[in-house]
Protein backbone atom coordinates (compact mmCIF):
# COMPACT_ATOMS: atom_id res chain seq x y z
CA UNK A 1 0.00 0.00 0.00
CA UNK A 2 1.18 3.61 -0.79
CA UNK A 3 2.47 4.68 2.43
CA UNK A 4 2.35 8.27 1.57
CA UNK A 5 -2.12 7.82 1.03
CA UNK A 6 -3.85 9.14 3.90
CA UNK A 7 -3.99 6.09 6.67
CA UNK A 8 -5.96 3.31 7.18
CA UNK A 9 -5.76 1.03 10.26
CA UNK A 10 -7.36 -1.65 9.12
CA UNK A 11 -9.74 -3.61 6.72
CA UNK A 12 -12.35 -5.80 7.86
CA UNK A 13 -13.02 -9.24 6.26
CA UNK A 14 -16.63 -10.48 6.52
CA UNK A 15 -17.92 -14.19 5.41
CA UNK A 16 -21.66 -14.46 5.39
CA UNK A 17 -22.99 -18.39 5.26
CA UNK A 18 -26.76 -19.40 5.15
CA UNK A 19 -27.53 -22.51 7.33
CA UNK A 20 -29.04 -24.94 4.85
CA UNK A 21 -31.78 -26.29 7.27
CA UNK A 22 -33.19 -22.89 6.59
CA UNK A 23 -35.08 -20.98 3.62
CA UNK A 24 -33.36 -19.58 1.16
CA UNK A 25 -32.25 -15.79 1.94
CA UNK A 26 -34.26 -14.37 -0.39
CA UNK A 27 -36.83 -11.32 -0.94
CA UNK A 28 -39.75 -13.28 -1.58
CA UNK A 29 -38.95 -15.88 1.47
CA UNK A 30 -38.35 -12.41 3.48
CA UNK A 31 -41.59 -10.87 2.55
CA UNK A 32 -42.97 -14.26 3.35
CA UNK A 33 -42.02 -14.00 6.83
CA UNK A 34 -39.72 -17.17 6.35
CA UNK A 35 -37.00 -17.42 8.67
CA UNK A 36 -33.42 -17.64 7.49
CA UNK A 37 -30.92 -18.22 9.49
CA UNK A 38 -27.20 -16.96 8.91
CA UNK A 39 -23.84 -16.53 10.54
CA UNK A 40 -20.97 -14.03 9.94
CA UNK A 41 -17.34 -14.89 10.33
CA UNK A 42 -15.71 -11.25 10.90
CA UNK A 43 -11.89 -10.70 11.30
CA UNK A 44 -10.27 -7.11 11.46
CA UNK A 45 -7.08 -7.47 9.58
CA UNK A 46 -4.59 -4.36 10.26
CA UNK A 47 -3.49 -2.66 7.22
CA UNK A 48 0.32 -3.04 8.40
CA UNK A 49 0.79 -6.38 7.26
CA UNK A 50 -0.47 -5.52 4.42
CA UNK A 51 2.26 -5.98 1.12
CA UNK A 52 3.26 -2.64 0.01
CA UNK A 53 3.41 -3.79 -4.17
CA UNK A 54 0.31 -4.09 -6.40
CA UNK A 55 1.28 -7.48 -7.14
CA UNK A 56 1.56 -8.38 -3.64
CA UNK A 57 -1.75 -7.09 -3.22
CA UNK A 58 -3.36 -8.86 -5.95
CA UNK A 59 -1.64 -12.28 -4.29
CA UNK A 60 -3.05 -11.46 -0.73
CA UNK A 61 -6.51 -10.57 -2.52
CA UNK A 62 -6.42 -14.01 -4.01
CA UNK A 63 -5.02 -15.39 -0.83
CA UNK A 64 -7.58 -14.04 1.09
CA UNK A 65 -10.24 -15.53 -1.63
CA UNK A 66 -9.24 -18.88 -1.20
CA UNK A 67 -9.31 -18.95 2.36
CA UNK A 68 -13.00 -17.54 1.84
CA UNK A 69 -13.90 -20.05 -0.15
CA UNK A 70 -12.32 -23.11 2.54
CA UNK A 71 -14.05 -21.48 5.19
CA UNK A 72 -17.58 -22.02 3.35
CA UNK A 73 -16.70 -25.38 2.27
CA UNK A 74 -16.45 -25.90 5.97
CA UNK A 75 -18.97 -24.27 6.99
CA UNK A 76 -21.06 -25.95 4.79
CA UNK A 77 -19.70 -29.41 5.63
CA UNK A 78 -19.54 -28.88 9.85
CA UNK A 79 -21.80 -26.35 10.67
CA UNK A 80 -18.92 -23.71 11.61
CA UNK A 81 -16.06 -21.66 10.51
CA UNK A 82 -13.23 -22.11 12.24
CA UNK A 83 -12.75 -24.52 16.02
CA UNK A 84 -10.86 -21.28 17.69
CA UNK A 85 -13.75 -18.80 16.65
CA UNK A 86 -15.91 -16.84 19.08
CA UNK A 87 -19.47 -17.15 18.55
CA UNK A 88 -21.57 -14.10 19.40
CA UNK A 89 -24.80 -14.19 19.25
CA UNK A 90 -26.95 -11.30 18.64
CA UNK A 91 -30.83 -11.30 20.13
CA UNK A 92 -33.49 -9.57 18.07
CA UNK A 93 -34.46 -5.96 19.84
CA UNK A 94 -38.18 -5.68 20.27
CA UNK A 95 -37.42 -1.80 19.43
CA UNK A 96 -37.06 -2.74 15.60
CA UNK A 97 -40.23 -4.72 15.66
CA UNK A 98 -42.14 -1.61 16.83
CA UNK A 99 -40.35 0.80 15.03
CA UNK A 100 -41.39 -1.02 11.87
CA UNK A 101 -45.48 -1.35 13.20
CA UNK A 102 -45.35 2.38 13.52
CA UNK A 103 -43.52 3.07 10.16
CA UNK A 104 -45.56 0.79 8.19
CA UNK A 105 -48.85 2.54 9.81
CA UNK A 106 -47.58 6.01 9.30
CA UNK A 107 -46.90 5.21 5.58
CA UNK A 108 -49.90 2.71 5.04
CA UNK A 109 -52.91 4.62 6.64
CA UNK A 110 -52.66 7.58 4.87
CA UNK A 111 -51.40 6.34 1.81
CA UNK A 112 -54.74 3.96 1.50
CA UNK A 113 -57.33 6.43 2.35
CA UNK A 114 -55.56 8.57 -0.48
CA UNK A 115 -56.31 5.73 -2.75
CA UNK A 116 -59.77 4.78 -1.58
CA UNK A 117 -60.50 8.46 -1.59
CA UNK A 118 -59.07 8.85 -5.45
CA UNK A 119 -60.73 5.67 -6.69
CA UNK A 120 -64.37 5.96 -5.50
CA UNK A 121 -64.36 9.82 -5.33
CA UNK A 122 -61.67 11.23 -7.72
CA UNK A 123 -62.17 11.65 -11.78
CA UNK A 124 -61.39 8.80 -13.89
CA UNK A 125 -58.39 10.09 -14.76
CA UNK A 126 -56.89 10.24 -11.59
CA UNK A 127 -58.31 6.41 -10.85
CA UNK A 128 -56.38 5.84 -13.69
CA UNK A 129 -53.40 7.10 -11.96
CA UNK A 130 -54.07 5.82 -8.88
CA UNK A 131 -54.48 2.34 -10.21
CA UNK A 132 -51.40 2.56 -13.03
CA UNK A 133 -49.31 3.49 -9.89
CA UNK A 134 -50.18 0.59 -7.80
CA UNK A 135 -49.69 -1.50 -11.09
CA UNK A 136 -46.44 -0.71 -11.51
CA UNK A 137 -45.28 -1.28 -8.15
CA UNK A 138 -46.50 -4.47 -8.37
CA UNK A 139 -44.69 -4.94 -11.50
CA UNK A 140 -41.50 -3.40 -9.69
CA UNK A 141 -41.86 -5.78 -6.73
CA UNK A 142 -42.36 -8.78 -8.95
CA UNK A 143 -39.46 -7.94 -10.81
CA UNK A 144 -37.26 -7.58 -7.41
CA UNK A 145 -37.98 -10.70 -5.89
CA UNK A 146 -37.75 -12.65 -8.90
CA UNK A 147 -33.46 -11.53 -9.20
CA UNK A 148 -33.33 -12.54 -6.15
CA UNK A 149 -34.36 -16.13 -6.43
CA UNK A 150 -31.47 -18.51 -6.71
CA UNK A 151 -32.16 -20.21 -9.70
CA UNK A 152 -30.97 -16.41 -11.49
CA UNK A 153 -27.48 -16.59 -9.39
CA UNK A 154 -24.24 -15.99 -10.63
CA UNK A 155 -22.31 -18.94 -12.03
CA UNK A 156 -19.02 -17.60 -10.47
CA UNK A 157 -16.85 -20.12 -8.09
CA UNK A 158 -19.42 -23.20 -9.32
CA UNK A 159 -16.70 -25.53 -11.05
CA UNK A 160 -18.02 -27.49 -13.90
CA UNK A 161 -18.42 -31.28 -13.48
CA UNK A 162 -16.42 -31.77 -16.85
CA UNK A 163 -13.27 -29.76 -15.06
CA UNK A 164 -13.37 -31.84 -12.37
Amino acid sequence: MNKSAPRIESVYDATVCINGDASKATLWSLLTGRSTYGEMYLRRIPTSILPDTEEGLNQWMIDLYVNKDKMKERYLQTGTFSDTAEIIDVDARPTTLLLMIALNVLISVPLFKWLIEVVFFGTWLQAGIAVGIVVGVNLLMGQAINTTKISKQSAYGIKNKKDE
